[in-house]
C-alpha cells in the first residue's frame, strides 16, 4: 500500500536532503534563460503545441554500452549543452523527472500512487572538457540527485536565492525509459493496444524523448513564448548535439556545441512586470519589519515598501498561498488566507495583525468583494506579463 512509502519517507532525514540541495544550488538566483523568440503579453493564452522527429539512435545506444552510460544521460547532456550555448553560460539548470520510487524500499515498483517528482539538474559545462567527461559527470550528478528525489520542489527552491514568484527551472528534459509489462495491458479477455497518454506540462519548453526502434524526440512548447519555427530549430539542434555526443566522445564540449545552428547567447530571460506604488516608505513598525523579508523572498525586491500591493507585484493565487504559509510560520500563529486579499500590502496587513503597535491614525482600509476580485484579476494579468531582457 501507498502508506508503506509514506512511512518510509517519514524515516528519512529531511535535513540531510536539504543540506544536499543547499550545497548543490548555492548562489543560484535565477532560472537558466531559454532559446525562445516570443514575448508573452498580459492576456496571452497558455496553449501548447508539439513538434517532433524520429531519430535513429543506434550510435547513441552503442556509445552508451561502450562507456557504461545510460541512454538517458545522453539526453540530459545534450539538453545541457544546448542551454549552455544559447544562454552563453557555463552554469545551466533544467528540470528532470525522477521516478520517486526508492531502490531501498522493497516492492516500491508495485506500489500504486503518485511518486514522480520534477527536480532541478544543475550542471557546470567546461568547454575544454571532453564529452566523455561531461557524460560521466552528468550520470554521477543524476545518481546523487536520485538519493534526494523525494524533496518537495518548494523546499528545494528555498535552498536557492530565486524568488518564489519565479521557478527554479523553465524547461524540463524527460527520457521515457519505463516499460509497461504485458500483464498491465490485459483485463481478463480484454487487451489494451495503441494507447497513447497525453502529456500535460506547464513549462515553456518540455523535451520528451521516447526510446524504441527509433527514438521519438518531441518538444512541447508554449505558443505565446516560442514560435513553431523556433521549436523546430531547437529540436534540430538538440538531435544534432545528441548524435555528436555519441559519435565522438573525445571531442571537446566547445566543438560539440558548434553543431548548433542557434547562435550563442540567443536565449532570453523573462521577468515579470511590476506596478510599484510611488512614494512608498520602508518598514518601520516591528510587524512591518517581520513581514518585509517575506515580501522580499516572495517577489525578489530588496527595496519593497510598505505600500507595494502584493497583486500589483505579480502575486497570483499559488504565490499568495505560499506567502500566507510563510507568514503563519514567522508569526507562530494561524491567520486567515483571506486576510492577504483584504490587506494586500505590508502596511495594511501589519496594521490589521498588530493594530496596537501601529502609529496609524486612520482605520485599516479593507477590500470589499468587488475590489478583491479586481485584485485577483490583476494578479492573473500581471503574472502573465513578461518583459524580455537580454
Amino acid at each position: 500500500p501507498y502508506s508503506t512509502w509514506l512511512h518510509h519517507l517519514a524515516e528519512k532525514s529531511e535535513e540531510q536532503s536539504l543540506s544536499f540541495w543547499r550545497e548543490n544550488l548555492r548562489h543560484l538566483d535565477s532560472p537558466t534563460p531559454l532559446p525562445v523568440d516570443l514575448t508573452p503579453g498580459p492576456k496571452s493564452p497558455r496553449r501548447f503545441s508539439e513538434t517532433s522527429v524520429k531519430l535513429d539512435a543506434s550510435a547513441i545506444t552503442a556509445a552508451a554500452r561502450r562507456l557504461g552510460i545510460s541512454p538517458g544521460t545522453f539526453v540530459q547532456a545534450a539538453w545541457a549543452l544546448l542551454l549552455a550555448r544559447t544562454a552563453d553560460t557555463d552554469d545551466v539548470t533544467f528540470g528532470s523527472a525522477f521516478s520517486g520510487r526508492p531502490a531501498d524500499l522493497p516492492g516500491a515498483d508495485r506500489i500504486v500512487g503518485p511518486f514522480v517528482n520534477n527536480l532541478p539538474v544543475r550542471l557546470s559545462i567546461a568547454k575544454d572538457d571532453t564529452t566523455a567527461s561531461l557524460l560521466q559527470s552528468v550520470q554521477s550528478r543524476l545518481f546523487d540527485l536520485s538519493e534526494h528525489q523525494s524533496t518537495p520542489i518548494t523546499a528545494v527552491q528555498d535552498c536557492t536565492a530565486i524568488p518564489w514568484q519565479s521557478r527554479v527551472f523553465n524547461s524540463i528534459a524527460v527520457f521515457q525509459n519505463y516499460q509497461v509489462p504485458d500483464t498491465a495491458k490485459h483485463f481478463g479477455e480484454v487487451a489494451i493496444a495503441s494507447f497513447v497518454g497525453p502529456i500535460h506540462t506547464s513549462y515553456p519548453l518540455t523535451l520528451v524523448v521516447t526510446p524504441g526502434e527509433q527514438w521519438n524526440v518531441a518538444l512541447i512548447f508554449q505558443e505565446s513564448t516560442c514560435s513553431a519555427k523556433r521549436a523546430e530549430q531547437i529540436v534540430t539542434d538538440f538531435t544534432a548535439l545528441l548524435v555528436a555526443l555519441a559519435t565522438d566522445t573525445s571531442a571537446t564540449c566547445a566543438s560539440i556545441m558548434e553543431k548548433c545552428s542557434l547562435p550563442a547567447g540567443c536565449a532570453v530571460t523573462s521577468t515579470p512586470t511590476m506596478l510599484r506604488r510611488p512614494g512608498g516608505t520602508a518598514p518601520r513598525t516591528p510587524m512591518e519589519k517581520k513581514l518585509a523579508p517575506l515580501g522580499h523572498r516572495a517577489f525578489g525586491l530588496t527595496d519593497i515598501t510598505t505600500e507595494d500591493n502584493f497583486f500589483d507585484l505579480g502575486g497570483g493565487s499559488l504565490l499568495m498561498i505560499r506567502l500566507h504559509a510563510a507568514i503563519c510560520t514567522e508569526l507562530g500563529r494561524d491567520i486567515p488566507l483571506v486576510d492577504l486579499f483584504r490587506f494586500p500590502s505590508i502596511a495594511t496587513l501589519a496594521r490589521h495583525l498588530d493594530p496596537a503597535a501601529s502609529n496609524a491614525t486612520s482605520p485599516v482600509p479593507v477590500m470589499d468583494q468587488t475590489t478583491a476580485r479586481a485584485a485577483a484579476a490583476r494578479a492573473a494579468a500581471f503574472r502573465a506579463r513578461d518583459v524580455r531582457t537580454r
